[in-house]
């Protein structure tokens, strides 16, 4: 809040540079040199200058001898006299008249005879309208003086600085009104939006502004009826303090990346409301001892081809002022063809303007794929998800789901109703989901599916018939087996997504996920508390707790082809082995489930063993081989390292840790660039590599959190509110 605020300071300020630049000009006006001789009064503060002479300059007129007398001192206050020009001036009328009469403020008063006269001289000025507006002011000059309150000039500072201290109080109380409704994520326009109208939903900006005056004072005289004030309340203000707020956010990010010097990019698409593409850019650096990635912008992409995403990315991070040629060390995509492409793909072209951007395929992505993968290559697998998407299309109809809530609020009637999930390739969390609500769910479901069995609606009931026939004792002991291997991925999944999470972490939860399945595998355990699990749940909801064994013809035995002698082959196509008994599941389910996923897993995440990945495990305390000169060679060179200080420092790093690993342990690659923070001189070249390890990619879900942002924000009454406005 403190930074979208100092954006509104910013602007005042360029609002009081503008005023005091005329304020300056009237002060100059004012401080010039008064008309008149030198002899008579300078500034205001002098007072008249009323010299008393034994004898003054006289003049002939006639046949006698006129000159000016001092007696009219007292009878006129105001009158001051030039010895040089032998004339009479009005003080009040030379400092403080707007317009006046000449002659008592440039050419003086000479015609001594009629000085006196009612009509005429003195008294007719001392009645004049410009002369009593002068003594107006002369008297209030003297009023501020006497008061001590300090000059004139001060006091129009002293407003000035007032009236600059209200601007920007009620400026900032607009930015925290839009702020407010922008991250409440709240319309902000309305129907109407004339303050007069408030009956009629000036929306919801000018309603809580509203709101706010009617408990300010301060601002409360902006909005009184007749009053022709600038409130900056139209539209086009608001969108642009809202967007030097998001400026002033983006410079403030900007300003720390190019503090932190090595950065990556993570980029993503997705089509808004409008079905325009919008690329998300979010930039991953190191920041106050920690990890940061900062989405910065939205761009529209003209083509999804590589060469214009590409050429958006460098011309986006150049307009940012950023070295992409020295300081971009890595960028993070998704696994789209155009974005990985090895020859022509987006991050090909970035490379060629960028040596040291290394490609890291999000893990997240991967990881999905792995389930998605197995889930699609295992003829049991596929089988048991599409059961699952038929549950939920048939849950979904309005006459069904009203049927199936019901029937939870029956069996559970303290527990909030659980929704069957629509199976998705790209929603990484929505299998997990689906099995779990089901298995929590499961003597709710059948329940319903033997009420709608009975329903007078013969198709309905059919449907329903074949979908209950189909959750068996094996339905649910996959429902458990999956429920415990998507928690584990889940698990994982969700731990990749995060933020702060650097590659070294993400290696390390890739192999313990790798040796939690393969262990999964060989243990006799698991299998029997999935049997044991499904029993109980099959007694509960009423289903036959055993295999059941469909009587068959016996069909002709099929020949494998002649070129797969050689070869072991698991399952031929077409042809469906038996499960009806515990070691036929373990046979071609269980075992078919976990081999496929350790295989996806090894195979999608074999590219950790690149020669960067293996230099950025070297950087990892807890590994194995830390600090091993030897596998970090190919590493140092990539990135420009130099490999005599490098081995210098590590050296005097080992024994340095030794030293120090009681009062400071030292587990991760964070930690570890904490650490070397203080000795950062001395240990240059490791704390480098150190930094560019932390802030390589890992996943992309910083991208995908901001197009569930942008999906809050352009909805289709804005986009079609933009159409109509343009």
């Amino acid at each position: 809040m403190l930074i979208q605020l100092d954006a509104v300071n910013e602007k005042s300020n360029e609002i009081e540079q503008n005023d005091s630049i005329v304020r300056k000009d009237d002060r100059q006006l004012n401080l010039a040199k008064p008309p008149g001789p030198d002899d008579l009064s300078a500034t205001p503060s002098d007072g008249p200058r009323q010299p008393i002479l034994k004898e003054y300059p006289y003049t002939v007129i006639g046949e006698k001898r006129r000159a000016f007398n001092s007696s009219w001192y007292k009878q006129y206050p105001w009158l001051e006299y030039s010895l040089t020009s032998d004339a009479a001036f009005c003080f009040a009328c030379r400092h403080f008249a707007v317009s006046g009469e000449t002659r008592f403020t440039v050419d003086g008063w000479t015609n001594w005879k009629k000085a006196s006269y009612s009509d005429s001289g003195f008294s007719l000025h001392n009645t004049c309208d410009s002369h009593l507006n002068s003594m107006i002011f002369w008297c209030e000059y003297n009023n501020i003086k006497n008061s001590g309150a300090g000059n004139v000039m001060q006091l129009q500072n002293d407003a000035y600085a007032m009236q600059v201290i209200e601007n920007r109080h009620y400026v900032k109380t607009i930015a925290e009104v839009l702020l407010l409704t922008a991250t409440q994520n709240l319309a902000q326009r309305g129907h109407r939006e004339l303050l007069n109208d408030i009956g009629k939903n000036p929306g919801n900006f000018k309603k809580l502004l509203t709101l706010v005056v009617r408990h300010d004072p301060a601002l409360s005289a902006r909005f009184l009826d007749g009053e022709t004030v600038t409130r900056y309340t139209c539209p086009t203000i608001q969108n642009e303090i809202l967007a030097t707020l998001a400026d002033m956010v983006r410079r403030g990010i900007i300003n720390d990346v190019k503090t932190s010097k090595y950065f990556t990019i993570l980029l993503d698409e997705s089509k808004d409301v409008s079905k325009k593409e919008q690329v998300s850019f979010v930039l991953r650096f190191f920041d106050n001892k920690c990890v940061r990635e900062c989405f910065v912008d939205f761009k529209p992409a003209s083509s999804l081809d590589a060469e214009s995403l590409s050429s958006l990315v460098l011309k986006t991070l150049s307009s940012y002022g950023l070295d992409v040629k020295a300081h971009l060390v890595g960028q993070g995509y998704d696994g789209a063809a155009v974005m990985s492409g090895i020859h022509k793909g987006v991050q090909k072209r970035v490379r060629d303007s960028a040596p040291y951007a290394v490609y890291v395929h999000c893990y997240a992505h991967r990881l999905n794929l792995v389930l998605v993968d197995a889930c699609k290559s295992v003829t049991a697998a596929a089988d048991f998800f599409a059961l699952l998407e038929h549950l939920y299309v048939f849950t979904s109809g309005s006459l069904m789901h009203l049927k199936w809530v019901e029937a939870q609020q029956d069996l559970y009637p303290n527990d909030a109703p659980r929704q069957l999930q629509r199976l998705s390739d790209t929603r990484w969390s929505c299998r997990a989901v689906a099995c779990k609500n089901i298995r929590d769910r499961l003597d709710a479901l059948v329940s319903f599916l033997e009420d709608i069995s009975e329903d007078s609606d013969s198709e309905r009931a059919v449907e329903a018939k074949g979908l209950l026939a189909q959750l068996d004792f094996k339905f649910v002991l996959m429902l458990n087996v999956f429920c415990d291997l998507l928690g584990k991925i889940h698990g994982v999944s969700m731990q990749l997504q995060s933020a702060t999470l650097d590659t070294g972490k993400a290696v390390l939860l890739v192999e313990s996920l790798v040796e939690s399945l393969k262990e999964f595998r060989i243990s006799d355990s698991a299998i029997d508390q999935f049997f044991t699990l499904a029993e109980m749940q099959c007694n509960k909801s009423g289903i036959e707790a055993k295999f059941h064994t469909a009587t068959r013809r016996v069909n002709r035995v099929r020949r494998m082809p002649p070129t797969l002698n050689s070869s072991v082959v698991l399952q031929s196509v077409g042809q469906r082995d038996a499960v009806d008994s515990k070691e036929s599941f373990k046979q071609h389910v269980f075992y078919v489930i976990l081999d496929s996923m350790i295989g996806e897993l090894e195979n999608r995440f074999s590219s950790n063993a690149s020669s960067v990945m293996l230099g950025i495990q070297c950087l990892n305390p807890i590994d194995e081989s830390f600090l091993d000169l030897t596998k970090m060679g190919e590493f140092i060179q990539f990135y420009g390292g130099n490999a005599e200080d490098i081995t210098h420092e590590a050296y005097q790093l080992k024994k340095l840790l030794s030293r120090t690993k009681n009062d400071h342990p030292v587990a991760t690659m964070l930690e570890l660039a904490i650490f070397l923070k203080p000795y950062s001189i001395a240990f240059h070249e490791l704390y480098r590599l150190l930094i560019i390890a932390l802030v390589l990619p890992v996943s992309t879900a910083s991208c995908e959190r901001s197009f569930s942002a942008m999906k809050l924000i352009k909805k289709t009454i804005f986009v079609a509110q933009c159409v109509m406005t343009d």
